[in-house]
Formats: structure tokens, sequence, C-alpha cells
């Protein structure tokens, strides 16, 4: 059962990881967008 479970959590970790790339990128730049506003707004 343990290598079962291990088998689940390293294959849901590996799905994650493909899925969250784009959306990491997608957040990191939306946060630039945002710093980049707030900065124009500053100025």
């Amino acid at each position: 059962m343990a290598s079962l479970s291990n088998d689940v959590s390293v294959s849901s970790a590996e799905g994650f990881a493909n899925l969250d790339m784009p959306l990491f990128l997608l957040d990191v730049l939306l946060l630039s967008v945002i710093r980049m506003s707030r900065v124009c707004h500053l100025v």
C-alpha cells in the first residue's frame, strides 16, 4: 500500500507541475503588469 500511495503522489505531483507551469508564467506576467501599472500611477 505504501508503494501504491507513493506512485499516486508522484504521478499527481508531476501532473500538477505540468499544469502549473503555464499558470505560473501567467501569474508572473500578471504581477509584472500590475507592478508596471502601479509604477505608472505613482509617476
